[in-house]
């Protein structure tokens, strides 16, 4: 089975639903043409791979689902946002908990009726919410950094939003954050830790497991979702307090809690919104990394080793200056070798100056 079956709903939201009515798309007369959905079952559990299968009957019986020449011509479409699923994809899954109903379109013609699928369980596949770190490797001279910038905003203010939580690394320009250990950029150690002597840009970094240069809204959310699958969170993250004084000291005391035993190693970086640029190619720029943990890379020597349920807390401080403390929030986040790669497990975010407590699936 193609990767493609446990991608449909979020990719569901980035093809157009074609205009319905009595023409069809060949221009053919569809009038005496009606259709019936129906699916094989209605309840499936909320971990990527049980999946739903639609079929799609004509008014004299056929089986036009089964009909390869009529396949690509049927969309299934989420009746709630107007979003459907990839051509000639007729199955259905999430991993995300609620009822989703959907009609049939073929050739334009809309199905007399819909089905609702419900989705359940989560929490027993993964009890913390995931929040994913995508870091977006860019630079203010970067001509294409532009349109990742606003791929990357659609995935934020779309469907898996409260997933995925936004950074940026600049490049050789005025937002690049030098680190204070090895003294270099951070962008350029982090094409340094995936094995390139020199990057370029754009490119975003998921969960400091790869690199990957799309750009294209369907590959970006075909990445997100299929590492939220492969790897899910295996512990939660807590920020108690952040805090920052006149002087530009920025405190910050988090935690994290094992739901398994594993290595964790808890990690920061604070971020500035509303940045400018009068040479730059964006209007604003927002997420850019200021501060940053010496182990923003990768799991370090500071690991702790915890038993499921354990929990550990630790403060954190840094100076940020030059910067409104209203444009400033703070990322926490944990490395884990818990799902057998070494990876982001999982991250919090909240504005610097207030906190963030454990999210869990329902």
């Amino acid at each position: 089975m193609k990767f493609q079956h446990f991608l449909m709903v979020s990719l569901a939201s980035l093809s157009l639903v074609a205009c319905e009515g009595g023409v069809g798309e060949g221009g053919e007369d569809t009038t005496d043409v009606s259709y019936t959905i129906s699916v094989d079952k209605k309840v499936v559990e909320a971990n990527g791979e049980d999946y739903a299968t639609f079929t799609v009957t004509d008014n004299t019986g056929k089986d036009v689902t089964a009909d390869e020449d009529i396949l690509g011509d049927i969309y299934f479409v989420n009746v709630a946002n107007g979003s459907r699923l990839p051509r000639e994809t007729r199955t259905f899954t999430s991993i995300r908990n609620g009822e989703y109903t959907f009609y049939a379109s073929v050739k334009g013609v809309r199905s007399d009726n819909t089905v609702t699928i419900k989705v359940q369980n989560r929490n027993e596949y993964e009890k913390y919410l995931h929040k994913m770190c995508l870091v977006q490797l860019t630079g203010t001279w970067c001509s294409n950094c532009p349109s990742m910038t606003a791929a990357l905003r659609t995935l934020k203010e779309g469907e898996y939003g409260e997933n995925v939580i936004l950074l940026a690394s600049h490049l050789s320009d005025k937002f690049k954050y030098t680190m204070e250990a090895s003294g270099k950029d951070l962008a350029s150690q982090i094409f340094l830790n995936f094995g390139f002597s020199t990057g370029s840009v754009p490119n975003v970094v998921y969960d400091m497991a790869f690199v990957k240069s799309d750009r294209a809204q369907y590959a970006i959310t075909s990445t997100l979702l299929e590492l939220m699958i492969k790897s899910p969170a295996t512990c939660g993250v807590k920020i108690a307090s952040t805090s920052i004084d006149g002087n530009g000291n920025v405190t910050i005391e988090a935690a994290v809690k094992a739901d398994r035993n594993a290595n964790y190693d808890l990690a920061w970086a604070v971020l500035a919104d509303n940045q400018y640029d009068s040479s730059g190619y964006e209007d604003v720029y927002n997420e850019v990394i200021v501060a940053a943990s010496d182990n923003f890379i990768k799991m370090s020597s500071g690991k702790v080793a915890l038993t499921k349920d354990q929990e550990i807390t630790k403060t954190f401080t840094t100076k940020v200056t030059d910067y409104a403390a209203k444009d400033l929030k703070v990322v926490v986040f944990v490395h884990s070798d818990a799902s057998g790669m070494r990876l982001i497990d999982n991250a919090n975010e909240c504005k610097l100056g207030e906190s963030a407590d454990y999210l869990y699936n329902e």
